[in-house]
């Protein structure tokens, strides 16, 4: 009888440059595609409460004219609660305009990490390329403490849009409120 061979130990595959450099790439450009989405809900939020304030402004007008142009009571009561009902749905959409904008935190790579990182490596040079590249994908999909750059930067983004979403809605009410007197008044000044 013949003595029987050694197991063949498998050996695990080594991690290829190019593979470890595209997912650190493509986490890159995760990143920095949520950073330019929550930018612009940002930037467009900005517009938006500024229109919303112009128009607050303009409704001040617009009471004036209602209490100084219309004869009928009942038609100014409804006319100025009109108003106060727009003004209501610009206060409201400014209110959610402001939560787009506000600063919120996100998670990022841990300097602490790095450092430990960089000190290891500078006293002892034994990382690859490979394992350094992942150490830096490792940073933006998943933290050691369970937090993701690229998961942090898309729920910033995404809580932008939802407030941006409701701003929106609202000035859609509060201008269909404004359009609504806006007509009641060019008829009735127009029958006077």
């Amino acid at each position: 009888m013949e003595p029987a061979s050694p197991p063949i130990e498998a050996s695990a595959p080594a991690h290829d440059v190019a593979v470890v450099s595209a997912f650190l790439e493509q986490s890159r450009e995760m990143a920095r595609w949520h950073v330019a989405r929550s930018e612009t809900f940002e930037r467009r939020a900005g517009v938006l409460l500024g229109f919303a304030s112009v128009v607050l402004t303009l409704i001040g007008v617009a009471g004036k004219l209602v209490t100084d142009n219309v004869v009928g009571a009942d038609i100014k009561k409804a006319m100025l609660i009109g108003l106060a009902a727009a003004g209501g749905g610009f206060v409201v959409s400014g209110f959610f305009a402001l939560q787009a904008m506000r600063t919120k935190l996100v998670a990022y790579a841990d300097r602490r990490q790095i450092v430990d990182q960089w000190t290891a490596y500078r006293d002892d040079p034994n990382l690859t390329e490979v394992q350094a590249r992942g150490l830096f994908v490792n940073q933006l999909l998943a933290a050691e403490d369970g937090t993701s750059v690229v998961q942090s930067l898309q729920d910033e983004a995404t809580e932008r849009s939802t407030q941006l979403d409701r701003a929106r809605q609202a000035f859609a009410v509060g201008f269909g409120f404004t359009a609504a007197v806006g007509a009641a008044l060019i008829a009735e000044v127009w029958t006077h």
